[in-house]
């Protein structure tokens, strides 16, 4: 967990120079979504998690082969 917070310190802080004084609920909040949304990953090469979890979502690709008839 320590590793976690470090790395978001990190990230937060520095690469988004975000500033102590901001709510902190708020910054985590669009920061979350800008690690789901916008941030290519290396370990999904290099797609965001949204657009891996679209791209490989086994439900949908169960859901698809229900609807073939």
């Amino acid at each position: 967990m320590e590793a976690i917070n470090g790395w978001l310190k990190e990230e937060l802080f520095n690469d988004f120079r975000i500033k102590e004084s901001e709510e902190p609920t708020l910054v985590v909040e669009k920061y979350i979504k800008f690690f789901n949304e916008e941030r290519p990953s290396y370990s999904l090469n290099y797609l965001t998690p949204k657009q891996f979890k679209e791209l490989y979502d086994p439900l949908k690709h169960y859901k698809y082969l229900l609807s073939i008839d």
